[in-house]
């Protein structure tokens, strides 16, 4: 049975705390099952984890002196399932090398790049790659010399194909921040009428019309992951269901083609 990837994030700086929880509660293949502030509650919730735990996204910004990551990960390996672990950082960190060999690590995320494909990089690494963005695969490559294959290195989008700078700006706050049409009218500074038009429009840009209708293959925008076709699947079999439900559907479903990053293996 295919099981969504828990994970807890360890993030001191709220508004990136909360960026990350909101991408991967939203995501069909990610759960949150705790996110928090520091090293002393991550600890915690690995002493009595509330449910499985498979992967922890450590913020390696916390403190200064990176001794404190060494000690995590022994306190990591111990626990009985051993988690997997994804670094973070704003710019790479050189004595972060010190701790990229051990194996429970699988990547080094800086946030300006993974940006919102964050659920996309957690479910590449639990498939067994590596799990870089190009800033950190430069670092890393220069700092290690050779480095771990299989793995990925991930962009998140800054731009969407086929979408203004104006039409993307407005993708982003009706399907990855989720706003009512109210809000988003409120926003983009005109009426709620036109703010369900504006949305409509985006669904026939990014592609979601085209999958919906079934001219266009799942796989082509979004590969092969379980999870994702049997969700996909769902929304297909009842797509003639209540209007709120379906509009949820396909909102989800425009979450995750605006999530979708560049990715470039290695192997």
């Amino acid at each position: 049975m295919v099981t969504e990837i828990n994970t807890v994030v360890l993030e001191d700086d709220f508004f990136s705390r909360n960026w990350m929880s909101l991408i991967l509660a939203r995501d069909w293949r990610t759960r949150v099952v705790a996110d928090v502030e520091t090293v002393e509650e991550l600890r915690s919730i690995l002493d009595s984890p509330p449910t499985r735990i498979d992967l922890i996204i450590v913020d390696t910004e916390i403190y200064r002196d990176l001794k404190w990551i060494g000690t995590l990960l022994e306190t990591i390996q111990e626990h009985a399932h051993t988690p997997k672990v994804l670094f973070t950082t704003v710019s790479p960190l050189p004595e972060i090398t010190y701790y990229m060999g051990h194996e429970a690590v699988r990547g080094y995320l800086t946030k300006g790049e993974i940006r919102y494909s964050l659920a996309w990089a957690v479910d590449i690494a639990m498939e067994g790659d590596w799990v870089l963005t190009p800033s950190a695969d430069d670092f890393l490559s220069f700092g290690l010399g050779e480095l771990p294959q299989p793995r990925a290195i991930i962009q998140g989008q800054n731009n969407y194909p086929g979408l203004t700078e104006n039409q993307a700006n407005a993708a982003r706050l009706a399907f990855l921040f989720s706003m009512e049409r109210a809000e988003l009218a409120d926003e983009l500074l005109i009426s709620v009428g036109w703010s369900y038009g504006k949305v409509n429009e985006l669904y026939e840009k990014i592609g979601v019309r085209d999958l919906l209708s079934g001219e266009m293959p799942i796989e082509f925008f979004l590969g092969d992951n379980p999870i994702i076709l049997s969700h996909f699947r769902k929304i297909i079999e009842n797509i003639g269901e209540q209007e709120q439900s379906k509009a949820k559907n396909m909102e989800t479903l425009a979450f995750h083609l605006l999530t979708r990053p560049m990715v470039h293996r290695i192997t």
